[in-house]
């Protein structure tokens, strides 16, 4: 059922109202005024929108995606949002309700200069509600971007993003106190990631130069911290928890990578440009990893996988 009531011409259309509604499943009611939208330099477009999805199985038929499964569309869906438009500077202030959980978004977005800033809040959003599959519950957390441009190979391009994760359930646990800061500014770019919880502790840190011909930079990272069994990743409940530090440094004709654990130590060195180390170190990982499994580390034949010099020393080997 739709019911619309339209007035103007094509350089001044009234919205004064539109009405849809399946009846037990969705409605919709929108309401705008959209002035010169052919012309970008008088375009003015104001409207806003309400809607409600009471039943979403309805999806299952025009998705292939059935209830219960890895992703899903729950019931009791309320979005409510307004979209201005000025000439070429666009404005969204949306929220979406489900159950207790609430997100909001507050963007501004220039179609000429490409420049953007958007603010994103998730309150006690029910994850699990969207993937029934996933042992992710209730999830807090705000992020706020502002910059100009896409192109992550432009020296035009500048990106600043912060995100605090604030709370999210995680099994029977709580994973909070995180924090991750992005930007990139004429090709310089730059990471801090910081987690403190009873699942994580750990720091993070990167800087990159970033230009089509090649990546340079340093990366850091030190887990003082974590438990391997409450993040899933082993069945068995360990006598201590898991301590790595990682560090590597790409240069134009050398690339480096330190890596130390509680029982092992890992130092590589290239002359090689780090787009061609990675490729290598895919290899090289999958046969490491495969003797690891088989407790007995070939060096010999690691050094046909890639061309590297390496070091490995695990338990009372190690210096």
């Amino acid at each position: 059922d739709i019911k619309a009531s339209i007035s103007g011409s094509i350089d001044n259309l009234n919205l004064k109202s539109l009405d849809a509604e399946m009846p037990g499943v969705a409605s919709l009611q929108a309401q705008g005024v959209f002035k010169f939208i052919t012309n970008k330099l008088r375009r003015d477009i104001s409207c806003k929108m309400n809607a409600q999805l009471y039943n979403t199985n309805f999806l299952s038929s025009i998705t292939g995606n059935k209830p219960g499964k890895s992703f899903t569309i729950p019931n009791g869906i309320s979005l409510n949002g307004i979209f201005n438009m000025n000439k070429n500077d666009c404005y969204v202030d949306a929220s979406m309700n489900q159950d207790a959980g609430k997100i909001k978004l507050k963007a501004n977005y220039n179609i000429i200069s490409k420049a953007y800033k958007a603010d994103l809040d998730i309150d006690n959003v029910q994850l699990h509600n969207f993937l029934p599959q996933d042992s992710i519950y209730d999830c807090t957390l705000q992020l706020k971007a502002t910059g100009k441009g896409s192109d992550l190979y432009s020296k035009y391009t500048d990106m600043n993003l912060e995100l605090n994760l604030i709370k999210l359930s995680y099994k029977k646990y709580i994973a909070d106190n995180s924090h991750i800061e992005v930007s990139l500014h004429n090709h310089q770019a730059i990471m801090k990631l910081s987690s403190k919880n009873e699942l994580i502790n750990m720091t993070s840190d990167i800087q990159a130069t970033i230009n089509r011909k090649e990546w340079l930079g340093n990366v850091s990272l030190n887990i003082w911290d974590a438990d391997l069994r409450k993040l899933g990743i082993v069945n068995d409940d360990l006598n201590k928890h898991f301590v790595f530090a990682l560090d590597a440094s790409a240069e134009p004709h050398r690339t480096t990578v330190d890596m130390h654990s509680d029982d092992m130590e890992i130092s590589m060195e290239s002359k090689q440009q780090i787009q061609t180390l990675v490729s290598q170190c895919s290899s090289y990982a999958a046969t490491l990893i495969k003797q690891i499994k088989e407790k007995k580390v070939n060096q010999a034949k690691l050094k046909t996988v890639a061309i590297i010099k390496h070091y490995i020393a695990d338990g009372p080997d190690r210096k």
